[in-house]
């Protein structure tokens, strides 16, 4: 069969730029294979974006990672970045490029900063990474930056002092597997005072969750196998959309949660909470969506049936 024309080579190259500017930044980059003509025209596609977002792959090395993001950000000069995101699983000897990368997407502008290290063989049972990497230690020089609107960050800790006055316009936190206490919370709380929504997951030093103000600004929370919580209390009058996932065995009070409409439960240790359970699920009797994992359903709905059985 007579192969057809290529067509879309032979379009000037400010079309071709203009197409690649649509495409995810990895899958511009496969198009260097296509011909010698394809080989740089990807860059494009980097040098004009204000998102960066690359991830760790298993068909590279940790170098090569390293030596690729430094040429990404070396390529987009001096530009403005508005988005910059990175999944790695460094050990100690790169925490010094991790380091200079976030230094240099602040010095940039970044407004949304997600970073992962979560990769790595994770033992849920006993709640550790079986890798032996330590966390990594944010940089004070992010505590400076006062323009930022997301932070994402898992499998880090916070360096002293944990001063966050300067996250006055931050209105969307994720934390996982963070090391934070109940009165980092609290700093939180107290300094950042444009939250809208907060994620918290494997916070295992975490033992009291407290959201309560008339003035929180509040409207998803996201709680996830924080597994030292032992006191919760939420009175958030904007609140919306409300996630728990871990142990229901702790003590709790609801003040005004009027305004959720979505809530989701998910317990694995239900058995001989249920009716904590049962209070907790009251709280939200006005909820539009309620949504309850099957297992927790599956024990709630043993615990109701023996129940009518004694009554009966």
């Amino acid at each position: 069969m007579e192969r057809g024309e290529d067509r879309i080579s032979n379009l000037p190259n400010e079309i071709l730029e203009s197409i690649l500017c649509l495409m995810p930044l990895k899958y511009a980059i496969r198009t260097s294979t296509l011909s010698k003509r394809w080989i740089h025209l990807w860059q494009f596609n980097l040098v004009s974006s204000s998102s960066l977002q690359i991830d760790f792959s298993d068909n590279q090395s940790p170098e090569q990672f390293v030596a690729t993001l430094d040429r990404y950000l070396q390529l987009h000069g001096n530009r403005n970045l508005d988005k910059f995101g990175i999944l790695f699983s460094p050990f100690e000897n790169f925490f010094p490029n991790l380091e200079n990368w976030i230094r240099t997407v602040l010095a940039k502008g970044v407004k949304e900063l997600d970073i992962d290290l979560s990769q790595g063989v994770y033992n849920s049972c006993r709640e550790f990474y079986m890798d032996q990497r330590i966390p990594f230690e944010i940089p004070i020089s992010l505590f400076n930056c006062n323009f930022l609107t997301h932070l994402s960050l898992s499998r880090c800790y916070f360096s002293e002092p944990f001063d966050l006055t300067n996250f006055v316009g931050l209105n969307s936190l994720s934390l996982d597997y963070v090391y934070l206490t109940d009165e980092m919370l609290t700093n939180i709380l107290e300094n950042c005072v444009s939250l809208e929504s907060i994620s918290l997951k494997r916070c295992e030093y975490l033992e009291v969750v407290k959201f309560v103000g008339d003035g929180l600004k509040l409207q998803k929370l996201l709680i996830v196998d924080c597994r030292g919580v032992c006191e919760m209390e939420i009175s958030a009058p904007k609140l919306e959309s409300f996630v728990y996932h871990g142990s229901i065995s702790f003590s709790h009070a609801f003040g005004n949660v009027s305004k959720v409409t979505n809530a989701y439960f998910c317990s694995v240790e239900l058995e001989d909470n249920d009716e904590n359970f049962l209070e907790i699920l009251s709280e939200f009797s006005h909820l539009k969506v309620l949504t309850i994992c099957s297992s927790s359903l599956f024990v709630l709905s043993l615990s109701l049936y023996s129940s009518f059985l004694v009554h009966f």
